[in-house]
């Protein structure tokens, strides 16, 4: 009987079983072979587009502008707040970050946030209700505009990016999936946003910039994986 194949009646000998096998094999390893070569092209296309939007930005002039011209960042983020309260500014409680979020941020790799609300002076408040809090990505234009997908169709931001809670809001394992260069200013703001602004202030954090991950880290990460799945 063929050994190969269970369905298959015939003699081990005169079955093509054991050919066909061979054959699928040899065509799934040559599918993931095409996969990995695909991503390997997709890594450093971005790598190198990466540097030469930094490499353009660097060309670009200067302008000495000062508070009075009222194009400052803090304008743009003063703009950026309005625009998510609505005008509002008087909330009786508000975010603050349990620890600083990494600096840069690099493209794809998971990261932490953790935020609690607090009041006026600094103590920790629970809520008596839960509220939504969820995490966006503006640019620092004038208007500011959200982003909700890289260039390429993907989400902007990868992970869990709405949980609710009374005091504590943990986002584990998000990443953001497209590098600030792209981008006029080079960063963008990070926006920790209820769904209650009247009650709790947002967090506007401002000059994230997110990086291209190094060429190495990339080749290590996956040989780490590929050990894993043996």
């Amino acid at each position: 009987m063929c050994i190969y194949n269970p369905s298959c009646e015939e003699k081990e000998e005169l079955c093509n079983c054991k050919n066909i096998l061979l054959f699928m094999r040899s065509f799934i390893q040559a599918c993931q072979a095409q996969t990995e070569a695909v991503k390997n092209l997709s890594n450093i296309a971005s790598e190198i587009l990466d540097k030469l939007s930094a490499k353009s930005q660097r060309n670009i002039p200067i302008l000495n502008m000062n508070e009075s011209d009222g194009f400052s960042v803090s304008a743009s983020r003063t703009e950026l707040m309005n625009l998510l309260c609505k005008g509002k500014n008087n909330q009786m409680f508000s975010f603050q970050l349990e620890y600083d979020i990494p600096s840069p941020i690099y493209k794809d790799r998971l990261f932490k946030l953790e935020a609690k609300i607090i009041d006026s002076s600094g103590q920790t408040v629970e809520l008596s209700n839960c509220i939504f809090v969820q995490i966006l990505l503006f640019t620092k234009d004038s208007p500011p505009k959200q982003l909700v997908l890289t260039t390429t169709g993907e989400k902007m931001i990868k992970g869990n990016t709405e949980i609710k809670g009374k005091s504590l809001f943990v986002f584990n394992k998000i990443a953001i999936q497209n590098v600030t260069s792209h981008y006029l200013s080079g960063a963008l703001y990070l926006v920790l946003l209820p769904n209650n602004c009247d009650l709790v202030k947002p967090l506007v954090i401002e000059d994230i910039v997110v990086r291209a991950r190094k060429m190495k880290e990339d080749l290590l990460i996956k040989k780490q994986k590929s050990e894993e799945n043996l």
